[in-house]
């Protein structure tokens, strides 16, 4: 467990405006649901050591934003120049929570009819949208895939809809119908954003193999990474390798970190 004498408002560090906070790193040690904060600074990672110009891998915050402010032509517009959408060809990661949703504030009606188990309207439950860009050969105009992967049934595939409908039809001027995805299946309550990240991890690696051609490849290749190396639980290694990255790369002198006897980080405030 982590020192709970240290301030949990203490910045670790900022990568690439991926901000961290000692209260972050607590929830990766601690066997907790990971927040924005994580997710944003992994998917920065992966967009950083990613070997394929065309990959977006998008900030949480910034689909919030998307799907519940961006409404009009000219805000749609300022939010296209500004993000780095690949044009005609790439791929774009998106982790994608129920909040998100345009219809968010209105989240009670959606969990009376939510599947056991799922996201509550303030969002617990992460799922990964994978979408694909590319050209038609018979014709001048982008075509869109769209593909879900959720570590829980279906849970987020409403939202997953909407917000591969709103990029599809307002970036590219196109359709896009949403495909399940054969997914591993998380084994506790906490571990659907370290599915989340564990998934876009592999299919990032994959960057030479056309997805719409090879579907059951890339979900083989997820299959063989999650319930084959971590037996069905990535959320241990994964938790383990989020954590050290973060303390090695912590550049404030406030906080002092040390192995704990499960081999965990635990941390405490220098005094001086």
């Amino acid at each position: 467990m982590a020192s709970s004498t240290v301030d949990d408002d203490v910045m670790l560090l900022n990568y690439n405006d991926a901000v961290i906070y000692t209260r972050d790193l607590r929830l990766v040690v601690e066997n907790d649901w990971l927040n924005d904060s994580i997710m944003h600074f992994y998917l920065e990672l992966l967009q950083q050591e990613s070997s394929e110009g065309h990959d977006y891998f998008m900030d949480p915050s910034v689909v919030s934003f998307f799907m519940q402010h961006c409404n009009d032509h000219e805000d749609i517009e300022d939010f296209v120049t500004s993000a780095p959408f690949p044009k005609d060809h790439g791929r774009i990661f998106i982790a994608v929570n129920d909040k998100m949703s345009a219809a968010a504030d209105s989240g009670a009606s959606w969990m009376q009819h939510a599947p056991r188990g799922c996201a509550t309207a303030q969002g617990t439950h992460w799922s990964l949208l994978l979408m694909t860009i590319g050209t038609l050969p018979s014709a001048d105009k982008i075509s869109v895939g769209a593909y879900h992967f959720d570590s829980h049934g279906e849970c987020n595939l409403k939202v997953a809809v909407e917000i591969a409908t709103k990029i599809a039809k307002y970036i590219y001027k196109s359709n896009a119908r949403v495909i399940s995805c054969k997914t591993p299946q998380q084994v506790n309550g906490y571990d659907c954003g370290i599915h989340v990240l564990t998934a876009a991890r592999v299919l990032a690696s994959l960057n030479n193999i056309d997805f719409h051609q090879q579907k059951h490849f890339h979900e083989q290749e997820l299959h063989k990474t999650i319930a084959v190396q971590h037996a069905r639980n990535p959320g241990p290694a994964m938790r383990q390798a989020i954590s050290d990255t973060i303390v090695n790369m912590a550049s404030d002198q406030e906080v002092t970190f040390k192995r704990g006897d499960a081999g965990n980080w635990i941390w405490k405030t220098n005094c001086y």
